[in-house]
């Protein structure tokens, strides 16, 4: 009669291949952690940085048959002397002027601007204008998100920050952070 004899692992070998695992496990995680973050918030300044570009494109037409334009006819940009500063959005705690001529307005431009970036409803965004140039954008998934993208044109440098510079808060505090 021939004997079998069972192959297992020792209790040892277990523990020991647990223990690497775990090991393992504490390195990898927080770095995992930290690129979901560091992509997320990545996605959001390219994000708010591709608004910023059709929103300045929509201006700049906007200008270019503005200054066509005499004065005694009505400027296409929310017929506005150009030096003022406009604000609009999606954003809950953006309002703007109730007049219906400037909604009307802020609605077309909304809608160029969508022809030209078509996940602009996809998140919570709000940009600033000022002489037919857009000065900043603010972009995040949602109103509670942690990672806002800020894109600035105004060459006051606080749209540029790189990740590890970035403190979380959500897009309502870094909207009170840029200067309008």
């Amino acid at each position: 009669m021939k004997k079998h004899t069972l192959k297992a692992f020792t209790l040892i070998e277990l523990v020991v291949v647990i223990a690497i695992i775990g090991i393992l496990a504490t390195v990898a995680v927080p770095n995992m952690v930290r690129q979901v973050s560091k992509s997320k918030y990545n996605s959001a300044q390219k994000q708010a940085e591709s608004i910023f570009d059709a929103a300045q494109t929509v201006a700049q037409k906007y200008q270019a048959i503005d200054m066509a334009i005499t004065d005694d006819k009505k400027k296409l940009l929310f017929g506005s002397p150009s030096d003022k500063i406009l604000i609009f959005g999606n954003l809950s705690f953006v309002t703007n002027d109730t007049n219906g001529d400037y909604q009307k307005e802020a609605e077309r431009f909304v809608e160029k601007l969508s022809a030209l970036n078509s996940h602009l409803n996809d998140g919570k965004w709000a940009i600033v204008i000022e002489n037919y140039k857009v000065t900043h954008v603010v972009y995040s998934d949602s109103e509670t998100d942690n990672y806002v993208g800020v894109y600035c044109g105004c060459g006051g440098g606080h749209g540029n920050t790189d990740y590890d510079s970035y403190v979380k808060a959500d897009i309502e505090t870094k909207w009170n952070s840029i200067p309008k």
